[in-house]
């Protein structure tokens, strides 16, 4: 089977502008529009006007929309108040794509000054959410801060009379965000009173970028970590049992939780003295589905711990005093084989820290060094006895080590017997 799909792109702003209104009387007024250049190529059903209330858009029944010649468009409207109607277009092309399209009436300078604020940071800039409580649909403004001065203002499209939106992308002035204001008035002599405080940067602007919000944890970006520049938001966190959990850092959250990297950028943790645990401390990545804290590739080096990420989430420096838990060993202590060529295996568990690789294993056999096998996907161990064992005692020494520098060890004596050698009583 073949699924089609076919994508038509509006142009830029709206695609029908108001140039005039007529006012008939009281109740009848005529609005005439003119499209923007290439609306030709949609291939336009029609024109409907929509009226708003509340959340809700639906078709204005006593609204009349037609074209004028082939290109402009008039929409005439009877309604007892026109003034406070929220009215837009609402453009169909191609039997079943719709615009939505100008909003050209019903639109006041002024309304409550309260609204709630709210953010998410896309791909490609920062979405600013607007609601409120208003009978009536009104313009607004965003007012945007950084270290308490005004370092940009926007100004929201309308989504319905309650909710408005306002798209940013990235920009130079706005490489750092610390607060949003917003109010439904426009006037600008009127002070805004909602705001939302917020710890939003852009990141790949520069070769070089470290942000820092303590003296102990930073993470570095620069140009080439990522694909083009992109707004990020770095927010301290609390989490309940911290202690229990040996978190030694604060915590922070890093949104989106996850974004395009070009490269993995750096989180850095300097201690503030030296001590001898330093070493079993790492920077994790919280899996916040299973609760777990997931250890980063961590490097330790003159008291400073750097590790590497490609996205967000929640990080912290975590300590891991836990050492690797050893089991279903196949050979046992004081026990006699008959099996000369016995394979010897085991599983290696880490919590936290993890246990790396084949190189963090020390397994000796009757002091001889051996070959270990190891599987991190199932934890399972192997050490293949190639040559048979000599009958008589052997010992077994065990050691694991995890990348927190903890040791699991097991240490045990076994026999081997040949059964011909087995004296029948």
């Amino acid at each position: 089977s073949v699924l089609e799909f076919e994508f038509l792109w509006n142009p830029y702003n709206y695609l029908f502008n108001l140039d005039s209104v007529q006012i008939v009387d009281n109740r009848h007024r005529n609005f005439y529009f003119t499209p923007q250049e290439g609306f030709e190529n949609l291939n336009i059903d029609s024109v409907v006007a929509y009226l708003g209330r509340g959340d809700v858009w639906g078709w204005l029944k006593d609204a009349e929309t037609s074209f004028i010649d082939s290109k402009h468009v008039v929409c005439k409207i009877e309604a007892n108040v026109i003034d406070k109607a929220l009215i837009k277009l609402v453009v169909f092309a191609n039997k079943n794509c719709a615009f939505s399209d100008n909003i050209f009436n019903g639109t006041l300078d002024r309304g409550k000054p309260f609204v709630e604020i709210e953010h998410e940071i896309v791909d490609d800039g920062l979405i600013i959410y607007l609601e409120g409580k208003v009978r009536q649909g009104c313009q607004s403004r965003i007012d945007l801060y950084s270290n308490g001065k005004i370092i940009g203002r926007e100004y929201p499209q309308i989504l319905s009379m309650t909710r408005q939106s306002c798209f940013i992308p990235p920009k130079l002035e706005y490489r750092h965000i610390d607060q949003i204001g917003a109010t439904f008035v426009v006037d600008t002599t009127v002070d805004v009173r909602a705001f939302d405080s917020v710890n939003i940067f852009i990141v790949g602007l520069e070769d070089e970028e470290n942000i820092s919000l303590d003296k102990r944890l930073s993470f570095l970006f620069g140009k080439n970590k990522f694909y083009k520049p992109r707004f990020i938001e770095i927010n301290e966190l609390f989490l309940p049992n911290s202690t229990i959990r040996r978190i030694t850092s604060k915590i922070y959250q890093i949104l989106p939780k996850a974004f395009v990297c070009k490269e993995e950028f750096d989180i850095k943790y300097e201690y503030p003295s030296q001590t001898k645990y330093n070493k079993k401390g790492g920077v994790c990545w919280l899996d916040e589905d299973k609760d777990l804290w997931v250890w980063l590739d961590n490097l330790y080096e003159n008291n400073i711990i750097t590790a590497k990420s490609t996205g967000g989430g929640i990080f912290a420096v975590v300590k891991d005093f836990e050492k690797p838990v050893i089991s279903k060993l196949s050979y046992r202590n004081g026990k006699t084989y008959f099996n000369s060529t016995r394979n010897i295996l085991f599983t290696a568990i880490d919590t936290l820290s993890g246990i790396d690789d084949d190189l963090d294993f020390k397994v000796e056999l009757d002091g001889k060094w051996q070959l270990v096998e190891y599987d991190p996907e199932s934890d399972h161990c192997k050490i293949e006895i190639n040559e048979p064992l000599e009958n008589g005692k052997h010992h077994l020494g065990i050691m694991v080590y995890d990348q927190a520098g903890n040791v699991g060890e097991q240490y045990l004596n076994f026999f081997v017997r040949d059964k011909r050698n087995i004296r029948k009583k």
